[in-house]
C-alpha cells in the first residue's frame, strides 16, 4: 500500500536478519549483474531465499504437483526450484552446445549468463543494427573461430531479428524443458 514502504522493508529486513537464509533488497539495492532494477515486472522490494531454502508459497505449488502427478512429498523432498543468485550456484548453470561452421570444435567456455546468447546470434547471422541487450561476445564468443570475431562474413542482410528471438525462444524453451522433464521424473522415482 502506498506510504507502507519503510514499515515493509525494515519488517522484512529484520524477518532476514532473524532467519539467517534469505535476504532483502530495494529496488535501489538490487545487484546492477542481475539486470533487474527497476523492473515492471517486480515490486519495490525483492526478498531471496538462500540456496537449499524457500518461500512458503512453494508448498502451494508442490501441491498442485502432488495432486496432479498424484505423489506424495514431505518437508524432505527434494525440488528444483527457480528465483536465486545462480553466480556461486554451478548446480543452477544451463548447458550450451553448438556446432556449425562458425564454432571452433569441441570448445569448453567458462560459465556465461543466457542474455549473451543473443549477441552470439547477432554475430553469427551477420544482423546489423539489432536492438540493444545486456549481453556480451566477452565469453561466449570464444566459442567462435577467431576469423569470425573479427570480421562480419557474408551472409543475406534480410535475415531478421525475428530469428534471433526465436532462436533464443528455442534454447530458452530447451533449457525449460529440460530441467522440467528432470524434476518430474527425479520427483516420480522418489515416490
Amino acid at each position: 500500500k502506498p506510504g507502507k514502504f519503510d514499515e515493509v522493508y525494515q519488517s522484512l529486513k529484520s524477518g532476514a536478519a532473524a532467519n539467517k537464509h534469505f535476504k532483502v533488497y530495494s529496488n535501489a539495492d538490487l545487484l546492477p549483474r542481475w539486470n533487474f532494477n527497476n523492473s515492471q515486472r517486480s515490486g519495490p522490494i525483492t526478498a531471496l531465499a538462500d540456496p537449499g531454502y524457500a518461500f512458503q508459497d512453494m508448498y502451494e505449488a508442490a501441491e498442485y504437483y502432488a495432486k496432479t502427478y498424484n505423489i506424495s512429498i514431505t518437508p524432505n523432498y527434494k525440488f528444483g526450484v527457480h528465483g536465486y543468485d545462480n553466480k556461486d550456484l554451478p548446480d543452477m548453470y544451463s548447458m550450451f552446445m553448438a556446432k556449425g561452421p562458425d564454432f571452433q570444435e569441441r570448445k569448453v567456455l567458462q560459465p556465461f549468463d543466457s542474455v549473451d546468447l543473443y549477441s552470439l546470434f547477432v554475430k553469427i547471422l551477420n544482423l546489423s543494427d539489432p536492438p540493444p541487450t545486456n549481453g556480451s561476445l566477452t565469453v561466449v564468443g570464444e566459442a567462435l573461430k577467431s576469423s569470425n570475431l573479427s570480421r562480419g562474413h557474408q551472409k543475406d542482410p534480410k535475415v531478421s531479428a525475428a530469428i534471433v528471438a526465436l532462436g533464443s525462444a528455442m534454447v530458452s524453451f530447451s533449457i525449460v524443458s529440460f530441467i522440467a522433464t528432470f524434476v518430474v521424473l527425479y520427483v516420480r522415482k522418489r515416490a
